[in-house]
């Protein structure tokens, strides 16, 4: 490892060279993917070919040249993200600070800030987020960067530590009333961020900044405060994983189909016996445009056409397709939703089977995040001022479909065995089961109030105050004239 401190002005810039330019094949690798989740794909540039006279392939224009998208690839990609990102995380600690100040920062906004940072993880192998602090400098906020922009640096080869990050970017100037893109690079160190313009390969040092400003000074984290999110151990995106070959051959089956379907009798193969003219590409225009074909007879033989047409069976496309799409889902790991494994009523077993693969899936990213989530996490207890010692266990929910009779009698079976608080955090229509727990609370009080009304008792709260009940408390009557004297027997005791 290179120990960049030590290094000069000169010797930084080419080390960003030199790892940009290490970076390449990976750069292509997310860029193909961010351009296939948008739905252009290779067979976008298909062609027709045939034999040329030379035997070299050659382009035939006249034919029909279909081009058609179904992208599976959007929709895994879709898929597994909202299967898994689409609510908050459930945080436990046992410091109570900790764990309500985090739910406050996990609000709607930072979940949406997280789902497109695990889109990107899914897409590009890995994704990153920038940790700064929010405006009244009370808390942190993450902003995404984009993959495509980013040169991770690493300390080690397994791809633990960042010890630099590079990002290339572009931003809008305005000169002479004319908007122009100006080429920036930006070099993220521990200590100080490194700010260079580019122009034709050359880097010119714009500016150099700390991370923090206070009180005219400049302040630093005690780590680079960039957090990274692999979607799995090896960093490979959705589309690398055999993905894109599947793809490809799902778009050309469907764009095949389609030229076959669209070539018609008078694009098919035609035989013509005694032809008067001598220009065979106008007698196809004149088919094409009147449909009527001028022959003769000669030597007392009949002239005519015969079409050789190749007849097209649909169930081999079918069949294909299928197998394709099947294949596709096995190996990105995603969920077909059309399959009939749960049958008409589904239990919990079918339900688990249907949705193995994305959850093994689901399960190795899971770790990944919850990773790059407690490293996030030391900003956010420095911030607040929480002790690095407390911990958090991090569990991410799943948008998966349930039976939800089969999981409410569970848990009425499971009373009295699991505390109520897990049972209400698995109740499938809980969404907070703290704000639940407290409902149950106030009911619990409000039913046990009544009960001790009717007694004449009295209800403490947890506050220690008391309520009495009853007709005698509501009446203000003297608690010594409702008492009865016991009468004495005579040769007893009383």
């Amino acid at each position: 490892m290179i120990d960049l401190t030590t290094l000069t002005d000169e010797q930084l810039v080419r080390f960003i060279k030199a790892k940009i330019r290490a970076y390449e094949p990976k750069k292509a690798e997310i860029d193909t993917a961010k351009r296939y989740y948008l739905g252009k794909h290779d067979i976008l540039d298909k062609r027709r070919m045939a034999i040329g006279n030379d035997g070299r392939p050659v382009e035939v224009l006249n034919l029909p040249n279909s081009r058609i998208v179904d992208n599976q690839y959007a929709k895994a990609i879709d898929q597994k993200t909202g299967y898994i990102f689409s609510f908050a995380p459930v945080f436990q600690s046992e410091d109570k600070t900790y764990s309500e100040e985090l739910a406050k920062l996990f609000d709607e906004r930072f979940v949406r800030t997280l789902n497109k940072i695990a889109k990107d993880a899914y897409g590009a192998g890995i994704a990153f987020g920038y940790v700064k602090l929010t405006e009244d400098g009370q808390s942190i906020d993450l902003v995404k960067l984009n993959s495509d922009e980013i040169v991770p640096c690493w300390e080690d080869r397994s791809h633990e530590r960042l010890q630099a990050v590079i990002r290339r970017y572009s931003v809008e100037t305005l000169e002479d009333e004319t908007i122009k893109e100006r080429q920036m690079c930006t070099l993220y160190l521990p200590d100080e961020v490194l700010d260079y313009e580019v122009r034709e390969g050359n880097y010119t040092l714009v500016s150099r900044q700390p991370y923090l400003q206070k009180g005219g000074m400049g302040l630093k984290w005690d780590k680079l405060p960039i957090v990274y999110f692999k979607a799995g151990e090896h960093e490979q995106s959705v589309l690398s994983v055999a993905a894109k070959t599947l793809q490809d051959a799902i778009n050309t089956v469907l764009s095949n189909f389609q030229d076959n379907m669209l070539e018609d009798p008078r694009n098919t193969v035609l035989v013509v016996k005694n032809y008067g003219g001598e220009d065979f590409a106008q007698l196809r225009q004149s088919i094409a445009s009147t449909g009527i074909i001028g022959v003769e007879t000669v030597d007392n033989v009949s002239g005519g056409v015969d079409a050789l047409n190749i007849s097209l069976n649909s169930e081999n496309y079918k069949l294909m397709l299928q197998i394709l799409k099947d294949k596709f889902v096995e190996n990105v790991r995603a969920l077909d939703v059309k399959q009939e494994k749960a049958g008409a009523t589904p239990n919990e077993l079918n339900i688990k089977s249907m949705y193995s693969d994305i959850e093994l899936d689901a399960n190795a990213t899971e770790l990944e995040f919850r990773a790059s989530l407690e490293y996030f996490f030391g900003f956010f207890k420095k911030v607040k001022g929480i002790s690095d010692e407390a911990k958090v266990q991090t569990a991410f929910k799943r948008n998966i479909m349930v039976n939800e009779a089969s999981t409410v009698e569970m848990i009425k079976n499971s009373v009295g065995i699991i505390s109520k608080e897990t049972l209400v955090a698995k109740h499938p229509f809980v969404t907070d089961a703290t704000e639940e727990l407290e409902k149950i609370k106030d009911e619990e009080e409000e039913a046990m109030a009544d009960l001790m009304a009717g007694y004449g008792g009295e209800h403490k709260h947890e506050d220690g105050s008391g309520v009495l009940a009853g007709a005698g408390a509501a009446s203000g009557k003297d608690k010594k004239s409702d008492k009865r004297e016991t009468p004495k027997s005579s040769g007893g005791r009383a």
